[in-house]
Protein backbone atom coordinates (compact mmCIF):
# COMPACT_ATOMS: atom_id res chain seq x y z
CA UNK A 1 0.00 0.00 0.00
CA UNK A 2 2.65 2.58 0.83
CA UNK A 3 4.22 2.12 -2.79
CA UNK A 4 0.24 2.58 -4.02
CA UNK A 5 0.31 6.09 -1.99
CA UNK A 6 3.61 6.85 -2.99
CA UNK A 7 3.07 6.77 -6.93
CA UNK A 8 -0.43 8.83 -5.89
CA UNK A 9 1.77 10.93 -4.59
CA UNK A 10 4.15 11.08 -7.51
CA UNK A 11 1.49 11.69 -10.36
CA UNK A 12 -0.53 14.19 -8.57
CA UNK A 13 2.96 16.14 -7.91
CA UNK A 14 3.60 16.07 -11.38
CA UNK A 15 0.21 16.54 -12.76
CA UNK A 16 -0.16 13.73 -14.66
CA UNK A 17 -3.43 11.82 -15.36
CA UNK A 18 -3.63 8.44 -13.91
CA UNK A 19 -6.40 6.48 -15.98
CA UNK A 20 -5.74 4.23 -19.34
CA UNK A 21 -8.07 3.30 -22.12
CA UNK A 22 -7.11 -0.70 -20.53
CA UNK A 23 -6.29 -1.08 -17.60
CA UNK A 24 -6.51 -4.80 -17.10
CA UNK A 25 -2.74 -6.71 -16.10
CA UNK A 26 -3.17 -9.54 -18.59
CA UNK A 27 -4.71 -7.73 -21.71
CA UNK A 28 -1.90 -6.58 -24.21
CA UNK A 29 1.42 -6.57 -22.39
CA UNK A 30 2.34 -3.44 -24.91
CA UNK A 31 -0.98 -1.25 -24.47
CA UNK A 32 -0.73 1.55 -22.43
CA UNK A 33 -2.44 0.99 -19.27
CA UNK A 34 -2.53 4.88 -17.91
CA UNK A 35 0.08 6.54 -15.66
CA UNK A 36 -0.51 4.96 -12.51
CA UNK A 37 -0.27 1.14 -13.56
CA UNK A 38 2.55 1.96 -16.10
CA UNK A 39 4.60 3.36 -13.44
CA UNK A 40 3.88 0.76 -10.88
CA UNK A 41 4.69 -2.14 -13.30
CA UNK A 42 7.82 0.32 -13.74
CA UNK A 43 8.44 -0.11 -10.02
CA UNK A 44 8.48 -3.86 -10.52
CA UNK A 45 11.05 -4.24 -12.56
CA UNK A 46 13.17 -3.01 -9.20
CA UNK A 47 11.24 -3.71 -5.96
CA UNK A 48 9.97 -7.55 -5.50
CA UNK A 49 7.63 -6.49 -3.42
CA UNK A 50 5.55 -4.70 -5.94
CA UNK A 51 6.44 -7.18 -8.57
CA UNK A 52 5.26 -10.36 -6.83
CA UNK A 53 1.86 -7.92 -5.66
CA UNK A 54 1.05 -7.26 -9.77
CA UNK A 55 1.82 -11.11 -10.44
CA UNK A 56 -0.54 -12.18 -7.77
CA UNK A 57 -2.96 -9.52 -9.22
CA UNK A 58 -2.32 -10.90 -12.48
CA UNK A 59 -3.21 -14.41 -11.44
CA UNK A 60 -5.93 -13.64 -9.85
CA UNK A 61 -7.61 -11.60 -13.19
CA UNK A 62 -6.81 -14.69 -15.13
CA UNK A 63 -8.84 -16.87 -12.62
CA UNK A 64 -11.32 -14.06 -12.83
CA UNK A 65 -11.55 -14.37 -16.59
CA UNK A 66 -11.60 -18.44 -16.61
CA UNK A 67 -14.34 -18.85 -14.06
CA UNK A 68 -16.47 -15.86 -15.40
CA UNK A 69 -15.36 -15.34 -19.31
CA UNK A 70 -15.94 -11.65 -20.76
CA UNK A 71 -17.92 -10.28 -18.03
CA UNK A 72 -14.86 -11.49 -14.98
CA UNK A 73 -12.85 -10.03 -17.54
CA UNK A 74 -13.62 -6.57 -17.08
CA UNK A 75 -12.49 -6.05 -13.56
CA UNK A 76 -9.38 -6.81 -11.18
CA UNK A 77 -10.90 -9.98 -10.09
CA UNK A 78 -12.95 -10.69 -6.53
CA UNK A 79 -10.18 -9.93 -4.11
CA UNK A 80 -8.86 -6.70 -2.57
CA UNK A 81 -5.67 -5.20 -5.11
CA UNK A 82 -5.38 -1.99 -4.26
CA UNK A 83 -5.08 -0.80 -7.56
CA UNK A 84 -8.76 0.00 -8.46
CA UNK A 85 -10.17 3.58 -9.16
CA UNK A 86 -11.82 3.43 -6.46
CA UNK A 87 -8.54 3.32 -4.69
CA UNK A 88 -6.95 5.60 -6.44
CA UNK A 89 -9.69 7.82 -5.67
CA UNK A 90 -9.43 7.15 -1.87
CA UNK A 91 -6.17 8.34 -1.81
CA UNK A 92 -6.58 11.08 -3.80
CA UNK A 93 -9.02 12.25 -1.69
CA UNK A 94 -7.18 11.68 1.51
CA UNK A 95 -4.23 13.45 0.62
CA UNK A 96 -6.51 16.27 -0.90
CA UNK A 97 -7.89 17.03 2.95
CA UNK A 98 -4.19 16.93 4.76
CA UNK A 99 -3.10 19.40 1.92
CA UNK A 100 -5.89 21.32 2.69
CA UNK A 101 -5.81 21.16 6.22
CA UNK A 102 -1.74 21.79 6.09
CA UNK A 103 -2.61 24.73 4.32
CA UNK A 104 -5.50 25.97 6.57
CA UNK A 105 -2.99 25.68 9.45
CA UNK A 106 -0.37 27.77 7.66
CA UNK A 107 -3.32 31.02 7.29
CA UNK A 108 -3.93 30.55 10.96
CA UNK A 109 0.11 31.10 11.54
CA UNK A 110 0.89 33.95 9.00
CA UNK A 111 1.25 37.22 9.37
CA UNK A 112 -1.08 38.32 6.90
CA UNK A 113 -3.18 36.43 3.70
CA UNK A 114 -5.05 37.48 0.27
CA UNK A 115 -7.47 35.75 -0.94
CA UNK A 116 -7.40 35.07 -4.81
CA UNK A 117 -10.80 33.70 -6.56
CA UNK A 118 -11.07 33.13 -10.44
CA UNK A 119 -14.43 31.27 -12.70
CA UNK A 120 -13.59 29.64 -15.94
CA UNK A 121 -15.82 27.34 -18.26
CA UNK A 122 -15.10 23.73 -18.80
CA UNK A 123 -15.01 22.01 -21.80
CA UNK A 124 -18.86 21.38 -20.58
CA UNK A 125 -19.03 24.77 -20.49
CA UNK A 126 -19.86 24.77 -16.23
CA UNK A 127 -18.36 27.79 -14.46
CA UNK A 128 -15.37 25.94 -12.54
CA UNK A 129 -14.21 28.57 -9.28
CA UNK A 130 -10.71 28.11 -7.76
CA UNK A 131 -10.11 29.20 -4.37
CA UNK A 132 -6.34 30.43 -3.53
CA UNK A 133 -4.27 31.74 -0.64
CA UNK A 134 -1.89 34.02 -0.86
CA UNK A 135 0.22 34.17 2.24
CA UNK A 136 3.04 35.62 3.69
CA UNK A 137 4.55 33.83 6.49
CA UNK A 138 6.25 34.89 9.68
CA UNK A 139 9.90 34.91 8.00
CA UNK A 140 8.26 37.24 5.21
CA UNK A 141 7.92 34.64 2.68
CA UNK A 142 5.60 34.44 -0.04
CA UNK A 143 3.81 31.70 -1.47
CA UNK A 144 0.32 30.66 -3.23
CA UNK A 145 -1.72 27.64 -2.68
CA UNK A 146 -4.74 26.38 -4.46
CA UNK A 147 -7.64 25.71 -1.78
CA UNK A 148 -10.38 24.29 -3.79
CA UNK A 149 -11.83 24.00 -7.08
CA UNK A 150 -15.26 24.04 -6.94
CA UNK A 151 -18.47 24.12 -10.04
CA UNK A 152 -20.23 27.31 -9.58
CA UNK A 153 -23.92 27.30 -10.06
CA UNK A 154 -23.90 31.03 -11.17
CA UNK A 155 -21.80 33.97 -11.77
CA UNK A 156 -23.59 36.54 -9.97
CA UNK A 157 -21.97 38.29 -7.12
CA UNK A 158 -23.99 36.98 -4.61
CA UNK A 159 -23.80 33.11 -5.79
CA UNK A 160 -20.25 33.47 -5.97
CA UNK A 161 -19.49 35.23 -2.80
CA UNK A 162 -21.99 32.31 -1.01
CA UNK A 163 -20.05 29.60 -2.55
CA UNK A 164 -16.43 30.86 -1.33
CA UNK A 165 -17.64 32.08 2.02
CA UNK A 166 -19.27 28.44 2.48
CA UNK A 167 -16.18 26.73 1.38
CA UNK A 168 -13.50 28.44 3.39
CA UNK A 169 -15.68 28.32 6.68
CA UNK A 170 -16.29 24.63 6.29
CA UNK A 171 -12.32 24.16 5.60
CA UNK A 172 -12.04 26.25 8.74
CA UNK A 173 -10.24 29.35 7.26
CA UNK A 174 -9.37 32.40 10.13
CA UNK A 175 -10.80 35.33 8.54
CA UNK A 176 -8.81 37.25 11.14
CA UNK A 177 -5.60 37.90 9.09
CA UNK A 178 -7.19 38.27 5.69
CA UNK A 179 -6.17 41.86 4.37
CA UNK A 180 -6.72 41.47 0.63
CA UNK A 181 -8.68 39.71 -2.28
CA UNK A 182 -7.80 39.47 -5.74
CA UNK A 183 -9.70 38.18 -9.05
CA UNK A 184 -8.25 37.44 -12.53
CA UNK A 185 -11.70 38.51 -14.24
CA UNK A 186 -12.46 42.62 -14.81
CA UNK A 187 -16.04 41.71 -14.51
CA UNK A 188 -15.86 39.13 -11.75
CA UNK A 189 -14.59 42.02 -9.36
CA UNK A 190 -17.32 44.71 -10.12
CA UNK A 191 -19.41 42.26 -8.98
CA UNK A 192 -17.83 41.40 -5.71
CA UNK A 193 -16.88 45.07 -5.15
CA UNK A 194 -20.37 46.22 -4.67
CA UNK A 195 -20.81 47.86 -1.50
CA UNK A 196 -22.79 44.87 -0.20
CA UNK A 197 -20.16 42.71 -1.03
CA UNK A 198 -17.80 44.54 0.73
CA UNK A 199 -19.43 45.60 3.76
CA UNK A 200 -20.37 41.46 4.09
CA UNK A 201 -16.75 40.73 3.85
CA UNK A 202 -15.72 43.34 5.92
CA UNK A 203 -18.02 41.83 8.39
CA UNK A 204 -16.34 37.97 8.05
CA UNK A 205 -12.85 39.25 8.20
CA UNK A 206 -13.20 41.90 11.11
CA UNK A 207 -11.11 44.33 8.50
CA UNK A 208 -10.98 46.47 6.02
CA UNK A 209 -9.64 44.65 2.80
CA UNK A 210 -7.94 45.86 -0.53
CA UNK A 211 -9.85 44.89 -3.82
CA UNK A 212 -7.22 44.65 -6.79
CA UNK A 213 -7.49 43.58 -9.86
CA UNK A 214 -4.33 41.03 -10.98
Amino acid sequence: MERVVDTVVHLGKQGLAFRGHRESLIDDPEANKGNFLESLNYLSTYDITTANHLEKVRNQQAMSRRKGGEKGAKGRGSKLTFLSNDTQNNVINIIGREIASQIVKEIGNCRAWALIADTTPDVSHHEQLSICARIVNRNGKCSEHLLSCKRASGTKAMELYNLISKTLVSKGVSFGKLVAKTYDDERMLQRLASDHQRESWKTCCFCPLLCTYA
